[in-house]
């Protein structure tokens, strides 16, 4: 399932959640814009989800029957989600036919596609203001040399708005 948390990019086309029902409003148009497939719930309007699982905008998890944490990333990305749900499924046919299994932990940094364009396109949905915050934020957060190019990106995008 998928859980909509909050805007991750609020702006002038998608701004910060007021009632449930901009919340809600808001949850549905980003299944038809994104073509979400999968059951989608809604945070509280507090986002009392959100802030017990941390406050990344796009983090995935998998929960084991009885609420202990199987998996944890700070990105949605199929691939990784699909072979950690493989691995809780050899795990699960092991202790089925009676193999003692102990819990252990891995750290594992995957890469992930990023088509630039279709994010910054996404971010714009929200307002001219997301694009240009997140530019902002990800220059304070990695430096100029690798902002420029998504300032770049919005330089020339901008004359549509």
């Amino acid at each position: 399932m998928f859980v909509y948390t909050r805007e991750a990019h609020p702006a002038e086309n998608a701004p910060a959640h007021r009632s449930m029902d901009d919340k809600l409003a808001m949850a549905r148009r980003f299944v038809e814009r994104w073509g979400v497939k999968r059951r989608m719930l809604v945070d509280a309007l507090d986002g009392s989800l959100h802030r017990a699982y941390g406050t990344l905008p796009n983090m995935s998890y998998l929960v084991r029957r009885g609420g202990r944490l199987a998996y944890k990333a700070n990105w949605t990305d199929a691939h990784t989600i699909r072979a950690a749900l493989e691995q809780m499924l050899r795990e699960q046919a092991d202790a089925d036919s009676g193999v003692r299994l102990t819990p252990y932990t891995v750290e594992w940094q995957a890469m992930r596609a990023n088509d630039r364009g279709a994010f910054m396109s996404g971010l714009l949905d929200a307002g001219p203001r997301a694009v240009q915050e997140f530019i902002d934020a990800y220059r304070h957060s990695y430096g100029d040399k690798v902002a420029q190019p998504l300032q770049d990106w919005w330089d020339a995008n901008r004359g549509d708005q």
